[in-house]
């Protein structure tokens, strides 16, 4: 717990901003922090988890917070590359390496504030430094709102060993698994494979049954990253076939019957997306031609709120994120593409339970961990969507307050 030492002995106040991206909340603490050591977002993570945990709490139990609730936690960053760093907390001590739509959320938060300046074009270009590494942002502008983030991601991969592999969940039986890392180490399971359809009505089993497969998976095949001290997996993912029917092609027409894809993210992509390149005297057309339809799919991420015993039922438990999950939709994408399903340039509209979609897609393959024993091909992923500022507000701590580091109850959480 900080005490007088880390802020001193009178009121603790935080300036935040609640956002949401897609429908998942995220509170962005732009003020009144304390110090934090560290020169970099991975140093001071592990510094915020192992000696500052309390600054979560008193941000995400209650009566500050709720069981959906994220904090992020802005810096500014000594990277040669980043304006600023940023380090997530989530319930249950998890503190992600990255997480898309937090990282959604205080980039608008950023640009919105003017903490980084909105350029005067429609799209303002940044680094974001993440415990991941820099996180390249995108976004797209309008009377100063943030209308569309494209951040392109630390790598994600998929290994072989990892696909379809064989988890014996207790109390339940055997279940398929696949495992990948998008910035958190995700496990992946067909819906349908365990009797499950991705609705509202159906959360609480949703949660249920998530958590088991993923505490189970972590026992029975824990999974590592090669270049980061980082265990897993510590997230799941159903998925399910999307509702909407695929259109034939994926791109705009432009005339009589033009076909050109959609390709990059933000103002300059937008731009060789619809067939053109810059060149003086204004914008030329190039060569149309066709491009691979959209990949869809339909997802309820399952993350902890507690700790699971298996010897107490009542503790079989999680929460559903809201958003279709950013660096599940990068995960999910490398092992679409280990599959041979997502090829390198082709879209892929993630929807989440609530029906809001992330866009992502593959850029390139990269390897990760060269030269070490656990190398791994990967994939730089890209994601696209959007935040909404919910309110300003400034979080307080009286001394004499009973619950410094909040609390929960087994009702809600």
């Amino acid at each position: 717990m900080f005490g007088p030492r880390t802020w001193g002995a009178g009121r603790r106040m935080l300036q935040v901003i609640d956002c949401h991206a897609a429908g998942e909340p995220a509170r962005v603490v732009l003020g009144g922090l304390p110090r934090v050591p560290g020169t970099t977002m991975l140093e001071k993570r592990e510094h915020m988890r192992d000696h500052m945990d309390a600054l979560r709490k008193l941000l995400l139990l209650e009566p500050r917070g709720y069981p959906c609730q994220n904090a992020n936690f802005v810096f500014p960053s000594e990277h040669p590359e980043a304006d600023f760093g940023f380090v997530i907390a989530e319930q249950g001590r998890i503190y992600p390496m990255m997480s898309g739509h937090n990282a959604m959320c205080v980039v608008t938060a950023l640009l919105e504030t003017g903490m980084v300046p909105m350029c005067e074009g429609p799209t303002t270009c940044f680094g974001l430094e993440s415990p991941a590494g820099i996180i390249a942002v995108e976004a797209e502008c309008d009377a100063g709102r943030v209308a569309s983030i494209t951040l392109r991601n630390q790598p994600a991969f998929c290994r072989p060993r990892d696909l379809d592999v064989e988890i014996d969940v207790p109390q339940y039986g055997k279940v398929c698994v696949s495992l990948a890392y998008g910035g958190m180490h995700y496990a992946i399971v067909d819906a349908a494979s365990v009797g499950l359809r991705l609705e509202a009505s159906r959360a609480r089993e949703i949660c249920r049954l998530g958590e088991m497969i993923k505490i189970a998976t972590r026992e029975q095949h824990p999974v590592t990253h090669p270049e980061l001290d980082y265990t897993g997996p510590d997230i799941l993912v159903f998925r399910e076939a999307s509702a909407e029917e695929e259109p034939a092609v994926a791109g705009a027409r432009l005339g009589a019957g033009t076909i050109v894809p959609a390709l990059g993210g933000g103002a300059a992509a937008d731009a060789q997306a619809r067939g053109f390149v810059e060149a003086a005297g204004g914008m030329q057309a190039r060569e149309p031609h066709r491009v691979l339809p959209p990949v869809r799919a339909r997802n309820a991420v399952v993350m902890s709120n507690g700790e699971l015993d298996w010897t107490r039922p009542e503790t079989w438990t999680g929460m559903i994120d809201r958003s279709p999950c950013g660096t599940g939709t990068c995960a999910v994408m490398a092992v679409l593409h280990a599959r041979g399903e997502l090829a390198i340039g082709q879209d892929f509209v993630h929807e989440s339970i609530l029906g809001t979609t992330f866009v992502g897609r593959l850029l390139s393959t990269v390897p990760v961990g060269q030269g070490t024993s656990d190398e791994v091909v990967g994939v730089v992923p890209t994601i696209r969507g959007r935040a909404w500022v919910t309110q300003y507000a400034t979080i307080v701590l009286d001394p004499t307050d009973p619950f410094p580091e909040g609390y929960t109850m087994g009702d809600i959480w």
